[in-house]
């Protein structure tokens, strides 16, 4: 099979698979949860006149006190636009005889689907494939995506003013809170179809250009908790609907957006150099650049420059060859701010809060960067048939200094009644546990089979979650194919 044919091949099978580029509701998906998350905590005005209202968006400020949801959406559109997509090694390597003049094969190994060997293609060689997976997200820090477990508590905006010497809320409606319960439904599907080439019998260049559909589809449940204005679910007096959705009484809400989007995401410019050289193997020096080319609007890249840096060593024991890779990858370059910061509200807003809405809006409520990382792979692939090759690795991603998560209880303070004992209210929430390093796990099983009397290999492997940190997969496959010239 010719380059040019491979090539068609994999534009072809990226078309069909990704098609052009959509929005639901016609927004960019980096737009729809902060949004959602914004509308979702509105409330419609009870009778004028009444103390406390008019209450369209007493809670909307809040969201400029809770970081919670925005550190989410950041840190969950950040790791997955950088998800793992596959190595872009061909498969076939070869050494040139200076004895024969003929280029003989380099390892009995294909190698392994998502590690670099310290083998190279061959001068002038080329290496020619693709690779597809399809990714639904199964939990964020331990906490499931899809049964709102993420929940987090709004607190009232201080619309009165608070007495001197008061660290509680006065009026008394202001204890009130809104729990907000998300659920995320995220997919995406790659196919990255990637070329690299020999310049040299110890050097390689390469390129991987991933094609990105992203599916979002959030809701928020969500509940007036009226601890204040209904102590022990006794509701009295005027101000007994001044928390409503609807203005007569309703607690709960459930809200929901979706959307999705496709097209290029962010390339991937490689680079290898063998300096030292054994056998079957030895010691390479690796270079990815990843470069913003994909849509941040729409979570199909991530808006900055990722640069890492890879020592790579293989070696081969008869059928077994053991591989690892040990990077550092630098990140320069910001995520799009609907991710970060607080938009405006669809809703009028009471005068009475709207300085502090303002105060909230356009300010970045999580750090717009992407971390810096450390990367490995660790693994072997076995030569069971000189057609087939099973590899196994462990993926990890340390990311450094971001923000973590965990479920904890908190405590919240309130009054009842006007000048009476200040009582506490304890919830379970999801929430900041504070700034650290995150470390996310995968494993790995797949193979490699050569197709009798071609120079083609098909490829498929399984990834697994191996522990409960950051952003984690379900069982996700992968499959492509490879080809050598």
């Amino acid at each position: 099979m010719r380059p040019t044919m491979i090539a068609a091949a994999a534009a072809a099978a990226a078309v069909a698979l990704i098609p052009g580029t959509v929005f639901a509701q016609n927004e960019p998906l980096a737009t729809i949860l902060p949004r959602l998350l914004v509308n979702s905590v509105t409330m419609t005005s009870t009778a004028q006149g009444v103390a406390g209202n008019p209450h369209e968006a007493h809670f909307i400020a809040a969201l400029g006190q809770n970081r919670v949801p925005f550190e989410i959406d950041r840190l969950v559109a950040s790791q997955l636009s950088t998800f793992p997509i596959g190595s872009s090694s061909g498969g076939f390597v070869f050494d040139f005889n200076p004895a024969t003049g003929l280029f003989t094969p380099a390892s009995r190994s294909f190698g392994s689907g998502f590690a670099e060997r310290a083998l190279t293609n061959g001068a002038g060689r080329f290496g020619f494939g693709l690779n597809y997976q399809h990714l639904t997200l199964k939990s964020y820090e331990g906490a499931d995506l899809q049964n709102g477990e993420l929940a987090f508590v709004l607190q009232h905006n201080d619309c009165c003013g608070t007495p001197p010497g008061n660290s509680f809320v006065d009026p008394p409606f202001e204890g009130d809170l809104v729990r907000m319960e998300l659920s995320l439904n995220l997919k995406t599907d790659v196919v990255a179809p990637f070329v690299s080439y020999g310049l040299s019998s110890r050097w390689d260049v390469g390129v991987v250009v991933p094609f990105v559909r992203v599916q979002l589809a959030p809701t928020i449940n969500a509940s007036i908790d009226r601890v204040a204005t209904c102590p022990d679910g006794v509701c009295t007096g005027l101000n007994q609907f001044v928390h409503s959705w609807n203005g007569q009484g309703q607690t709960t809400k459930v809200t929901s957006r979706s959307g999705s989007a496709s097209g290029i995401g962010d390339v991937v410019f490689r680079t290898k150099y063998r300096f030292l050289e054994e056998e079957h193997g030895g010691l390479a020096a690796g270079v990815d650049l990843r470069v913003p080319s994909g849509d941040k609007e729409n979570l199909l890249g991530t808006g900055a420059v990722q640069t890492k840096l890879a020592l790579i060593g293989s070696d081969e024991f008869g059928i077994v060859s053991p591989h690892f890779n040990f990077g550092y990858t630098v990140s320069r370059g910001e995520l799009s701010t609907s991710l970060t910061t607080l938009p405006l509200s669809n809703e009028p807003a009471n005068p009475a809060t709207q300085s502090q809405i303002g105060n909230a809006t356009g300010v970045a409520l999580a750090d717009p960067h992407l971390p810096n990382e450390i990367n490995y792979v660790a693994g072997i692939d076995i030569a069971a048939h000189p057609l087939l090759t099973i590899s196994a690795d462990v993926l990890g991603r340390t990311f450094l200094d971001v923000q973590r998560f965990a479920r904890v209880s908190k405590l919240y303070l309130y009054r009842a009644t006007a000048g009476g004992p200040t009582l506490e209210a304890r919830r379970d929430i999801f929430d900041t546990s504070g700034t650290g390093t995150l470390n996310t796990v995968l494993g790995v099983i797949g193979g490699k089979l050569n197709i009798p009397g071609t120079p083609l290999l098909v490829t498929a492997n399984v990834i697994f979650p191996l522990n409960h940190s950051g952003l984690i997969p379900k069982v996700t496959p992968v499959v492509g194919s490879a080809n050598a010239w």
